[in-house]
């Protein structure tokens, strides 16, 4: 080991003590022999499952030039064994295949995924170990090259990715004999010279790749290592051959004197006359004089050249057109030929051994080291081997030559069909093996499958139709209905007989029968796209720019179907009942195909090409598989009414955009212009794609039937297949993204509700246990038809649940409690008895306040009365802020920060959902003292949990495992404290406190008493100085750790021998002894100290004795100011291997590693690496691309981790798979929530920082379904306007914002319905009380109702209040007011059901100087919104203070924290409480008189949000504060019980004012960094 001393003594065992107190210490053993951590545990990876697997892919051919060679499959130290591998190019992906496989009927591929545009150039080592791929530039893009290992276990392993940014397009590529250089050729950017560069690759393995020469000359187009003489080459282009030689970082080379032979001549590809392994250094000059370079040219000669002499000796026509490719050794030659023949030659080149022809030309060969195998690659994409010895040749794969332009699929005969420009073929399924190939002339439109018989029916160009029999094979028939080109064809399915639909492009729509004779013609108005046939219903699809036309097929038309925005794609369901309409907002919509009935609409994350929707998508839940425009296949689960996936996956293979999806037989085939992939879906996706058997009757008969059994029995279905399902860790994480298919709780013993006598029963619903999850579903025959979106008024009650505790039904005789209520009913006749909503009992934890004062009500008997609760029964959300924010270890448990809590995820159980936990913070002796959680981690083993908790004044350590908790006094750090997690018994903690940064090692449990004093258990175990601010903490193997300051890198180590010889009995021991040893790490002379350090990480390196690494990164500016730089440094050696700079597109923000494996976070990017020995290579560029900066990165192994952005997500991983799930999400800054319900589900608005939020209210949380942007909406100039109210209603949700904007988004669609400015008035000098008031502001919008018409009340910062009512479209307009108050800063109202009609009985205006204004009415006289119907009374609060800095009303500061909060309690109270009081005051509505009066405790202050529950007797209202939450009983008298403290909630002050709504039990509360769900109990008084 090296030592390495700065400062101290110098220890026996190589470490410096901290301390000058070791002296004569015993050697302790060397580093090198500490125990290893154990490995991380394998059988229970968390793998999300996904829904599709890639298993063959085949790309086609666009370019002249070699896809395929030869690779070597042996271990790299084990024996030489000839090629066994097939490296091939699949459009922007390499497949290796086994060279055995040839011939067999399916041939096993791997695919391998690095690059992002089609491979232009594809070259192997000689010895088979080392593969350069090289995919084009394109515009801006510089070409780009990727040197791949081969060799077990990964088959290919990227080391080395080279931007070639000096080039804009290469044209060869070539390896020496040893593969330790590289050669490339191309040209430059002004496309005017051509450049020549050699690379030297000896350390490629690690990523470290050296520029040692450059040369500019002629135009290239072969380029070769010699291989007699080091660093020496040949090239040819036209009309020249040269030889080159490396010399002091140029490449000087002569030309070949070539005479009449060279005019005119373009020279194409060379060979040596030396075998493949054959390589040499020294040439005797006997030999010299002997060997020879065979040069082909382009118009199929050879030209024979001596090596030494440079003089052309002979000239062979061997092919009639030109040779493209040349292999040759020391015994025969192998050239092919644009001739389409492959020829085998003696070195005399009289005549050949043998040929091969091939059906196009052949682009490139390969020959193996013996000799004995040729593997050729043709121009149509196809791939196959010559055995030399025995002349046979075996096809491995074959592909297309072009674009391919569509496909059909047929599952009864598990074939696919392709079409492209010169030929149609048939491929083998799941394989894609060719069977069939048709050559045409003529260029092919459309291809179907004949869905019985096995026929194939192909559209061409020039009007015709060719039926093709696939068993013959040969042509059957030629149809020509016309001499347009043909759009579309389908066969059609029609009382039992298949016909045959043809469309051309002037809209002729010809049938023909079995016979293919025609039966009739009919003519359409033709639209702009490519019109579709579907077979069952009968129906041609022909989409238009903004709308597509339903037709029948004799012309009649069915439909018009319209949508928002232009058509991008148009499709027919996978079994044909919809049709799908996908457009360029990023929505598609769908349509009933037998009368164009819209039923609902789906938004994605990027704009559809093609998508197919499985039949089951209306009964929840479906399947959407799409293409979208950035080239991913991406498959979603839908439900209705709702307005995006549930979940989506996606997944990378193609290099354009696929154009067609294809399904049969449990899996998919996507189609592009250049690849053909062929997916394995999952039993569960396959089994939802299959058809739904239900009757289909005709028009009549369907609008009195209802859809909802059939919903029904498919989510029972759905449910029964998750039930059956026991995955593990892996497949519980996906499932646990995966939002659950809602259930109905099942109903309570309760007689059946009888339908009415004039409504028309529905059918039996099923089981209970069969029920989907959303709230009680309608009465059957209330049900509108999919297509029609439901009335307001036919909207579903809330769920009816049992009584509380103590109360009688509505269906008893007149209680003393109804009694009660007649008697306080005043002629406003607002107060009428409401039912309770009914909870189950819950026993109250504790009472936290209690209030009397008049009451005019009855005394009301115990039993009466109900005690409410608040119990937390769902959080989700998290607080992602530092590299400490989350933590995670295998088997797969997570932890991150949520506020003040540390919250636990468990996914070891196999249930669908993680067990969810919340570790509790620190408790507060002094009310003042907040704690905030700032850092976590967990041991290795994922036992237990270490989270650092702050608070302004102190600083603790939490240590949770096993159900036990142990907490720890630390120095005040600050927040930018350090923690890690030592095995179970010790902790290291380091960070800059008063006394100066330091490091300290803790011991949880009996150990922690040790050697640290007399009664002192809780103190430090050990303690170490630090010299400048730490920046990061990481753990090496068994004591040992990293430490990154400021000043350098330190190790250091735990030594407990010194307390095991204490307690053995050795004297004077404990004083000298040093716990903490430490080593300073060397820095690189390149690396600036004061730069910018960002993260450190640890690992170990893949070698033959592995080594401890540590990673350090700097964002920028070391030693490269345009971008960052890693430092690797071999703890174990305590030396410096290499300073490499980091070629990622933002800063780099933190880092990770697992064994071998790099993962770093840069921007919004997340980039890998493959340190190895002194290098390090980047594996692949931007593997993930996120939703945000990466602010935490942990891996779990090798290819799966856990990573948090700056938008507060949490994503789970998985690398080889491309795979992104999100674990947490939660939108940051809240300002507003509302809640109401939409066809019977439980729907959530939140307004934050970053948009509009749809959320589904479930069981257990709520699922995002759709997020809607305001800023496009408000405009650029509006963007920062604040919004000030939301609400949900009529199916909408309705936003206003201060500028007086009032934007209407429908629910069913998810788009803007309307939008209304509300006319405000300029500043004036009256109004005008600062200089910050230059105009009128909307502050409140509350919404009232009278009878089928809602209305809005609209308060201004000028006092006005406006009333605008609700119209068509959703369109506000606005009306004469009927109220007037001196000032407005909230509105409220309370309503109740009059007539089956919900009322609106009383509003309530806040003004900003303590006035309260209470109107009621009388809804027995009327309910029109007339003036004379509304009574006014007025409630006097003291007055408030003004603002500290301004008396204006429309400061934002003051709007943010109103003065007052207010809220009606049905039937007859109004609670109101002010900013600066401790009150709680409830007024009655009909006097104005106050009722009760409540002291808050000062937890609860100030309070934030009131909301209330409607309710007779016992009603229950919630307190919601800054950081609590608490509800009070209002009956006889008010008492207030506290929560406990909300999820997320922040102790950084005012600006994390919480939102509140009520949805039927259900409280919801959004903070700052989560979103909370609290179910309301009650139970008996007492």
């Amino acid at each position: 080991m090296r030592r390495v001393s700065l400062s101290g003594v110098l220890c026996g065992s190589g470490w410096t003590c901290p301390n000058s107190l070791c002296r004569n210490r015993r050697p302790r053993g060397r580093w090198q022999n500490c125990p290893r951590l154990p490995a991380s545990p394998r059988a229970r990876q968390p793998r999300p499952r996904p829904a599709a697997s890639l298993r063959h892919l085949r790309g086609s051919r666009r370019n002249a030039s070699r896809f395929a060679v030869l690779t070597n499959g042996a271990e790299d130290h084990g024996p030489a064994k000839t090629e066994a591998k097939v490296v091939s190019v699949a459009s922007m992906a390499l497949s290796m295949a086994d060279l055995e496989d040839a011939g067999a009927e399916e041939v096993a591929c791997k695919h391998f995924f690095a690059h992002t545009m089609p491979i232009q150039l594809l070259e192997a080592s000689d010895d088979g170990r080392w593969v350069a791929s090289v995919q084009a530039g394109e515009g801006k893009k510089s070409p780009l090259l990727r040197l791949w290992r081969c060799g077990p276990p990964k088959g290919l392993d990227c080391t080395t990715t080279l931007p070639l940014t000096a080039l804009s397009s290469v044209q060869s590529v070539a390896f020496d004999g040893a593969a330790q250089h590289l050669a490339v050729s191309g040209q430059d950017d002004n496309r005017a010279r051509q450049n020549l560069m050699v690379w030297d690759m000896s350390r490629a393995q690690g990523g470290a790749i050296n520029l040692i020469a450059q040369q500019t000359g002629a135009e290239t187009t072969c380029l070769r290592f010699s291989p007699f003489e080091e660093l020496a080459l040949v090239s040819c282009g036209p009309e020249n051959i040269r030889f080159w030689k490396v010399k002091d970082k140029h490449i000087p080379g002569c030309f070949v004197p070539l005479g009449a032979t060279g005019r005119q001549t373009n020279f194409t590809c060379l060979g040596f006359e030396c075998r493949k392994m054959g390589h040499t250094n020294f040439l005797s000059p006997a030999a010299a004089e002997k060997v020879r370079v065979f040069v082909a040219t382009g118009d199929g000669r050879v030209v024979q050249v001596n090596y030494k002499s440079r003089k052309v000796l002979a000239v062979h026509q061997l092919h009639n057109e030109a040779i493209t490719w040349i292999c040759s050794n020391d015994v025969f030659c192998v050239t092919a030929a644009a001739d389409k023949l492959v020829r085998v030659w003696p070195l005399d080149f009289n005549s050949f051994y043998l040929h091969s022809s091939h059906d196009s030309p052949v682009v490139g060969i390969d020959v193996s080291s013996d000799g004995g195998k040729v593997l050729c690659s043709s121009a149509d994409g196809s791939v196959g081997v010559l055995d030399v010895r025995t002349h046979q040749y075996q096809d491995i794969f074959r592909s297309h030559q072009g674009s391919i332009i569509q496909a059909a699929i047929s599952d009864v005969f598990k074939e696919l069909a392709t079409i492209s420009s010169g030929a149609v073929k048939v491929w083998k399924l799941p394989c894609l093996q060719q069977a069939h190939e048709f050559p045409v002339e003529d260029l092919p439109q459309v291809i179907d499958f004949h869905p019985c018989r096995h026929l194939l029916a192909v559209g061409f160009q020039s009007g015709a139709v060719r039926i093709y029999d696939v068993d013959t094979p040969a042509l059957l028939r030629e149809l020509r209905p016309s001499a347009l080109p043909v759009l579309s064809l389908g066969f059609a399915e029609s009382e039992g007989e298949v016909t045959l639909a043809v469309c051309d492009g002037g809209g002729g729509v010809a049938q023909f029968d079995e016979a293919f004779e025609q039966i009739c013609a009919a003519q359409c108005p033709a639209g702009s796209g490519k019109p579709l046939v579907n077979s069952s219903p009968a129906r041609l699809l022909w989409p238009g720019s903004r709308s597509a036309a339903l037709l029948s097929l004799s012309g009649r038309s069915v439909a018009v179907l319209s949508i928002e925005g232009k058509v991008s794609s148009a499709s027919f369901s996978l079994h044909g009942r919809y049709a799908v309409l996908c457009a360029d907002n990023k929505r598609a919509h769908v349509f009933e195909a037998e009368d164009g009935a819209q039923v609902f609409s789906v938004s994605w994350g990027s704009m559809a090409c093609h998508m197919l929707l499985a039949d089951p998508s209306l009964v929840s839940p479906g399947m959407l598989l799409m293409s979208s425009a950035d080239r991913l296949l991406r498959l979603g689960r839908v439900s209705p009414g709702k307005s995006e996936l549930e979940l989506e996956q996606t997944f990378a293979a193609h290099a354009t955009v696929p154009h067609q999806l294809l399904v049969a037989g449990g899996r998919c085939i996507s189609i592009s212009s250049s690849e053909m992939a062929c997916w394995d879906l999952t039993p569960e996706v396959a089994k939802l794609l299959e058809p739904v058997v239900q009757a289909r009757g005709d028009s009549t008969e369907k609008a009195e039937s209802s859809p909802v059994p059939a919903a029904l029995e498919a989510a029972a279905e759905w449910a029964q297949i998750q039930a059956e399902e026991t995955p593990a860790v892996p497949e519980g994480l996906l499932e646990a993204a995966m939002p659950e298919p809602a259930t109905a709780p099942q109903p309570a013993a309760a007689e059946p509700k009888l339908a009415e006598p004039d409504e028309p029963s529905g059918p039996a619903e099923p089981a209970p246990s069969a029920l989907p999850e959303p709230a009680v579903l309608p009465e059957p025959a209330a049900l509108p038809e999919p297509a029609v979106l439901p009335e307001p008024a036919a909207l579903p009650e809330p769920a009816a649940l049992p009584e509380p505790a103590g109360m009688k039904p509505d269906s008893t005789a007149t209680s003393e409690a109804e009694d009660v209520i007649e008697e306080g009913r005043d002629a406003d006749g607002c107060l009428e008895a409401r039912e309770m909503i009914p909870v189950p009992h819950q026993p109250v934890a504790r009472r936290k306040g209690r209030g009397k004062g008049r009451h005019d009500h009855k005394e009301v008997s115990g039993e009466a009365e109900a005690r409410w609760s608040l119990e937390l029964a769902g959080v989700q959300g998290c607080h992602v802020t530092t590299s400490q924010s989350i933590a995670c270890q295998l088997p797969f448990r997570l932890c991150f920060l949520l506020g003040k809590e540390v919250a636990l995820e468990d996914y070891t159980d196999d249930s669908s959902q993680p067990k969810r936990s919340l570790l509790p913070s620190p408790a507060s002796p002094a009310e003042e003292e907040e704690w905030e959680a700032i850092a976590v981690d967990m041991d290795p083993g994922g036992r237990g949990v270490g989270a650092l908790f702050m608070s302004p004044a102190r600083m603790c350590l939490r240590r949770f495992a096993d159900e036990q908790m142990e907490q720890l006094e630390l120095p005040h750090y600050g927040a930018k404290a350090a923690l890690r997690l030592m095995g179970r018994q010790m902790a290291i903690t380091a960070g800059s406190c008063e006394g100066g940064s330091r490091v300290d090692v803790w011991r949880f449990g009996a150990g922690a008493s040790i050697g640290v004093g007399a009664g002192a258990s809780r103190g430090p175990w050990a303690t170490a100085g630090l010299t400048a601010e730490v920046l990061g903490l990481e753990l090496l193997r068994g004591n040992e750790f990293a430490v990154l300051t400021r000043a350098g890198l330190t190790f250091w180590r735990c030594d407990d021998e010194c307390d095991l010889d204490t307690a053995a009995g050795f004297e004077d021991l404990d004083a000298t002894c040093a716990r903490l040893q430490f080593q300073s790490a060397e820095v690189p002379a390149e690396w600036d100290l004061s730069a910018e350090f960002v993260a450190i990480a640890t690992g170990v390196a893949e070698s033959e004795e592995p080594c401890q690494l540590v990673f350090v990164a700097s964002a920028e500016g070391v030693p490269h100011p345009a971008q960052g730089a890693l430092w690797i440094h071999d703890a174990d050696d305590n030396v410096p291997l290499s300073l490499l700079p980091l070629s990622v597109s933002g800063r780099v923000t933190c880092l990770s590693s697992h064994g071998p494996i790099l993962a770093l976070g840069a921007g919004p990017a997340l980039y890998t690496l493959t340190p190895a020995g002194a290098g390090a290579a980047a594996r692949s560029p931007a593997v993930l691309d996120l939703d945000g900066d990466v602010c935490a990165l942990r891996l779990l192994n090798a290819e799966s981790g856990v990573v948090a952005t700056a938008a507060n997500t949490i994503w789970y991983f998985q690398l080889d798979q491309d795979c992104l799930v999100p674990l947490q999400s939660f939108p940051p800054a809240p300002q507003h929530m509302a809640a109401g319900v939409v066809e019977g589900v439980g729907a959530l608005c939140t307004m934050s920082g970053d948009g509009l939020r749809l959320w589904q209210a479930q069981k257990h949380e709520a699922l995002e379904v759709a997020r809607l942007p305001i800023t496009p909406q408000l405009g650029n100039a509006h963007a920062d306007e604040p919004c000030v109210a939301l609400h949900v209603a009529e199916d909408a949700v309705f936003c206003g914002f201060l500028d007086g904007t009032v934007l209407v988004f429908d629910l069913h669609t998810c788009n803007l319905a309307s939008r209304t400015s509300v006319p405000l008035r300029p500043g004036s000098e009256k109004n005008r009380c600062c200089g910050c008031c230059e105009r009128e502001g909307l502050l409140a919008m509350e919404p009232i109702t009278s009878g089928d018409t809602t209305h809005f009340l609209l308060g201004t910062s000028f006092g006005r209040i406006l009333q605008a009512k609700v119209g068509l479209n959703k369109v506000l307009s606005l009306e004469p007011s009927c109220f007037s108050t001196s000032s407005v800063s909230s509105i409220g109202s309370m309503s109740r059901q009059v007539q089956s009609c919900t009322c609106t009985t009383g509003i309530f205006t806040a003004s900003w100087s303590g006035e309260v204004s209470i109107w009621t009415r009388d809804t027995s006289q009327s309910l029109q919104m007339r003036f004379n119907s509304w009574r006014q009374r007025l409630a006097k609060l003291p007055p408030l203070p003004a603002p500290p800095r301004c008396k204006c009303a429309l400061c934002r500061e003051v709007l943010e924290s109103p003065p007052m909060v207010a809220c009606f309690l049905p039937p007859k109270l109004l609670a109101v409480t002010q900013r600066n009081s401790s009150k709680l005051i409830l007024y009655s509505c009909q006097d104005g008189s106050i009722r009760f009066q409540v002291d808050l405790e000062p937890a609860l202050l100030p309070v934030q949000r009131l909301i209330a529950t409607p309710g007779c007797v016992g009603a229950a209202l919630c307190v919601c504060a800054r950081n609590r939450l608490a509800v009070a009983r209002v009956g006889e008298t008010v008492d207030v019980e506290e929560a406990g403290p909300l999820p997320g909630s922040s102790s950084a002050g005012e600006g994390s004012r919480p939102s509140i709504c009520l949805s039927g039990t259900s409280v919801w509360v959004q903070t700052q960094a989560a979103l909370s769900r609290w179910e309301l109990r009650a139970g008996p008084a007492g």
